[in-house]
């Protein structure tokens, strides 16, 4: 970013210092929240366009049991593991029935469910991209070739249009030391 009395293409920083990585209380059109203190809480808090995802809108999910929202085969997912805990979940929700992907964190004293539509044609294996990273990884053998391969490994992985590696100083200012992105 450029900045008034900056060169054009000049890097302003205290410009970028107050760029909102996420805002606070949005959440984006591709997916949408849902959180409760528990499985069996009632939800406490729904994004507004849950109607699109879950088959019911926000005002109907509120105060519903959290098990009853996101349905049976999920709620069962929640009482047989810790949240966040390995891969989403994967199956239908809705009405009628949309593949979806689904991680379930802790947020606070509570859960925090966000559910995403499928990627087109199921999910991705992930495993060719890991194997290829791995062993861009271990071929690396200076640390500028470890950082490029970390970049293009994320990158490889997440379909992320661009990965940053940062290196922080011990006042947390960092500086990009390894990048890889679409042209």
């Amino acid at each position: 970013m450029s900045g008034p009395g900056s060169p054009a293409g000049a890097l302003d920083l205290a410009e970028c210092a107050r760029e909102p990585i996420q805002v606070p209380g949005a959440v984006q059109p591709h997916g949408c929240l849902v959180a409760a203190a528990g499985p069996r809480a009632p939800v406490a808090w729904a994004s507004a366009n849950t109607a699109g995802f879950l088959g019911r809108d926000a005002g109907a999910v509120l105060g519903a049991r959290l098990a009853d929202v996101v349905g049976p085969a999920l709620a069962g997912a929640l009482g047989e593991r810790l949240p966040g805990a390995g891969a989403p979940w994967r199956g239908a929700l809705g009405e009628p029935p949309a593949p979806v992907e689904v991680v379930v964190h802790r947020g606070g004293p509570g859960l925090v469910v966000e559910v995403e539509a499928a990627p087109e044609g199921g999910p991705a294996d992930p495993f060719p991209a890991l194997a290829r990273a791995v062993g861009d990884l271990d071929a690396a053998e200076r640390l500028p070739d470890v950082l490029a391969a970390a970049a293009r490994g994320m990158r490889g992985l997440t379909g992320f249009d661009r990965v940053m590696v940062y290196r922080f100083d011990r006042e947390w200012n960092g500086e990009v030391v390894g990048e890889e992105r679409a042209e």
